[in-house]
């Protein structure tokens, strides 16, 4: 299901827009008194509406609004007819579903008709998702781990020259950029591949784990935002379970892991929601000054981050020097 989030001033608006296209008889992106009207798509969510807040904040003159709110019970028909009675002139996706969705929308539109300039933001690995998908652009929600690293090294005042890994055979390429961008700082990533759909996969996880706690010496170890290695069930019975024995930091870039009552993570390095909408923003104005048209399909790094310290996980593992706490933006104690 979709619900519509218009303010009274949008709706005036979007209705004068309406009956003007109605007259010229065109199903064409159109413009309203306030401007060209841009459509967020994007589920419920606290992090999705300071997104939203930030694509606003950075179009606010000039161009109008309407939100889409998405999510599983959201077919590709109800999607398409909402689309169709909009006429957005630009569209911002946010989340995997929206981008599946949008995918098969335009899988359904003849090769004659334009692209709409599509910016997807607030997904997992949106590299794959903007190739599929004509006329976009996106920015990632993953930092490199090179600066969750050196944020790292900051607080604990020593070496950290050793990073461990495990992760999914799909983000074998990802996993390799990390390694680069780590090693022109000095920080060799030790990898550990798990096939993606293994027969057991808690119990390689498990093994894998152990082997770091055990027999591989690492500083760090990084967990990579895949869902497949942190559902609910791997969460409780394997790395939760194995919290204990693992005596180093763990390196994570959603704050849902490093906060209570999951508190798995030591620290956590993500994007600034906001920001990243306002990012997102600025990269569509690139199409918008193009004739709508992306010149690439471009895949920009997050240029601002939050930095989570989890206190209780990091006071026996880290020094905690006064100077680099200063840099932390939240601390959770």
């Amino acid at each position: 299901m979709f619900t519509f989030l218009l303010s009274e001033t949008r709706q005036f608006f979007f209705f004068r827009a309406l009956e003007k296209s109605l007259c010229l008889l065109t199903i064409i992106s159109f413009a309203v008194l306030a401007g060209e009207r841009m459509l967020i798509v994007r589920c419920e969510g606290k992090s999705f509406v300071d997104a939203a807040r930030g694509i606003k904040e950075e179009l606010e003159d000039g161009y109008s609004f309407s939100e889409l709110i998405v999510d599983k019970g959201t077919d590709r028909a109800k999607f398409a007819n909402a689309i169709a009675s909009l006429h957005p002139g630009a569209i911002f996706l946010m989340d995997n579903q929206s981008f599946r969705l949008y995918r098969k929308f335009q899988s359904d539109l003849a090769d004659s008709l334009e692209r709409i300039p599509a910016v997807l933001l607030m997904g997992v690995f949106i590299e794959k998702a903007v190739g599929r998908i004509d006329n976009a652009a996106g920015v990632a929600y993953e930092v490199p781990l090179v600066t969750s690293a050196i944020s790292l090294r900051s607080l604990q005042g020593g070496a950290l020259t050793r990073i461990g890994v495990v992760y999914r055979a799909f983000m074998r390429d990802y996993v390799k950029r990390q390694q680069g961008y780590c090693t022109r700082e000095g920080i060799e990533i030790i990898a550990r591949e798990i096939k993606n759909e293994p027969r057991n996969m808690a119990r390689e996880l498990a093994g894998i784990l152990t082997g770091f706690s055990r027999t591989t010496s690492v500083d760090a170890l990084w967990i990579p935002n895949d869902n497949g290695l942190l559902n609910s069930d791997l969460l409780q019975n394997v790395w939760l379970a194995k919290k204990q024995s693992l005596k180093f930091p763990l390196l994570v870039g959603v704050d849902v892991l490093v906060k209570p009552p999951v508190s798995l993570g030591t620290l956590a390095v993500l994007p600034d929601n906001r920001n990243i909408g306002m990012q997102a923003a600025q990269l569509m104005r690139e199409a918008l000054d193009n004739d709508h048209v992306f010149a690439e399909a471009v895949v920009q790094e997050p240029l601002s981050v939050l930095k989570i310290l989890n206190f209780a996980n990091a006071k026996d593992m880290l020094q905690l020097h006064e100077s680099a706490l200063e840099k932390i933006d939240r601390i959770i104690k």
